[in-house]
């Protein structure tokens, strides 16, 4: 599909799907300019809000353009191709779709010049979450679902406190390292149980936290300062908290007679109403 395998701005794939021709996608090679990521130093090709970082052949040590890039692509014509097979597919009623957004990879801060200029870029909250539906539902997209993983504690809270969200797939992962480990991996992208088995979390526990809820399957752990430290899911076999480092460092809990038990022994009680 066109969105895989690069690194889009989020005004470019609003902008692409009200377009609904992905001429943004066709560019010439020679009027891109080449990007060299700060930290990593390693260079790629974009322009206007798209980097295509696996289109053009690099040297052996994978840092740099080959000298004669420009020779090896037909962008325009492959992304021709792969735009038509997306609207075939995504405007096809019968067929269930569901879409990934993520600002969470580790690098991504390589295409953005400050903080601010990282959230204008990518930061995901309540109002691009309705501009990117109305987005996809005017370009025709039907039966579909979207699941937003987002890199921030402050996304996730904004994106939870709106009422309009509480039902929507929305997973606080933080900064996902290259490659992702297999065990975040796993819990990132698990399914989880029916809508009630969050339920038995929330409330307060003896050594001060408490657990309040945040969709139909989430809740926020919060410490005895009521600071929020982790985000919990429900899954088929327990829990997963995920704390505000991210995703990589996630820990897992089973529930049982009024306590939360960890792999190590630990335990938390709940408090007496």
């Amino acid at each position: 599909m066109p969105f895989d395998w690069i690194i889009t701005s989020k005004q470019f794939l609003l902008s692409e799907l009200l377009s609904k021709d992905g001429r943004g996608f066709c560019k010439d090679v020679s009027e891109l300019e080449v990007h060299l990521m700060p930290r990593e130093k390693i260079e790629g090709l974009g322009k206007d809000g798209v980097w295509f970082w696996h289109d053009f052949p690099r040297t052996p040590d994978e840092k740099s353009l080959r000298a004669d890039y420009r020779n090896h692509n037909d962008l325009s014509g492959k992304y021709r191709y792969l735009w038509a097979r997306f609207i075939a597919t995504v405007t096809n009623d019968s067929e269930p779709k569901r879409f990934i957004v993520s600002n969470s990879q580790a690098n991504l801060i390589e295409y953005a010049s400050s903080p601010e200029d990282f959230q204008a870029k990518f930061g995901i909250d309540s109002a691009y979450v309705r501009a990117l539906g109305a987005g996809l539902d005017s370009l025709g997209v039907r039966n579909y679902g979207i699941t937003f993983l987002v890199r921030s504690m402050e996304e996730y809270l904004e994106l939870s406190s709106d009422p309009a969200n509480f039902t929507a797939d929305i997973r606080f992962v933080g900064p996902l390292s290259l490659p992702v480990k297999p065990i975040a991996l796993s819990a990132m992208i698990a399914g989880e149980t029916s809508s009630g088995s969050i339920e038995s979390l929330i409330g307060t526990y003896e050594n001060g936290m408490e657990i309040v809820r945040s969709s139909l399957s989430s809740a926020i752990l919060l410490n005895s300062q009521k600071e929020p430290i982790a985000v919990a899911r429900a899954s088929a076999n327990g829990f997963t908290f995920c704390l505000a480092g991210g995703v990589d460092s996630i820990v897992f809990a089973v529930y049982e007679g009024e306590q939360i038990r960890f792999p190590s022994g630990a335990f938390w009680r709940k408090a007496s109403a």
